[in-house]
């Protein structure tokens, strides 16, 4: 187990993105980013829960929350490649998917969801919402 299972969670959750095959650059929270020229970017946030404690053996806590990640698509462009870069974000963390972290495997208990998109003065931003969970001692 790591130091601290929230923030193994966010680098297991990171890497995931990191590492995968054929999406847009990653905007990670404080980290230095150049919005490429074509403006087509993924933007991340973690979002952690209290940590509960219901109906488990002795000791267990369940760790739950969100992974927010927002494709980002210069305006007037249409939706369609922000589509299918959302398509790509729900397959690489499906129902069911299990990601293995420093503290335990993380599950992914439901289908994310794509929420209806929307305009900026300069973007189309189409936010897709992962649940995650993770039981540890």
């Amino acid at each position: 187990m790591g130091a601290n299972v929230e923030s193994d969670i966010k680098v297991a959750l990171f890497d995931r993105l990191r590492d995968a095959i054929g999406l847009w650059p990653v905007a990670y929270p404080n980290v230095k980013f150049t919005v490429p020229s074509n403006k087509r970017y993924l933007r991340v946030s973690h979002q952690p829960n209290e940590t509960q404690t219901p109906f488990l053996r002795a000791g267990e806590k369940e760790h739950e929350g969100l992974l927010q990640v927002t494709v980002v698509e210069g305006i007037g462009k249409g939706d369609i490649k922000a589509t299918d870069q959302a398509s790509l974000v729900v397959q690489l963390f499906k129902h069911l998917t299990e990601i293995s972290s420093l503290s335990g495997n993380i599950q992914i208990p439901r289908q994310p969801s794509v929420a209806p998109g929307f305009n900026t003065k300069t973007t189309y931003e189409l936010p897709v919402t992962i649940r995650y969970r993770l039981f540890s001692d």
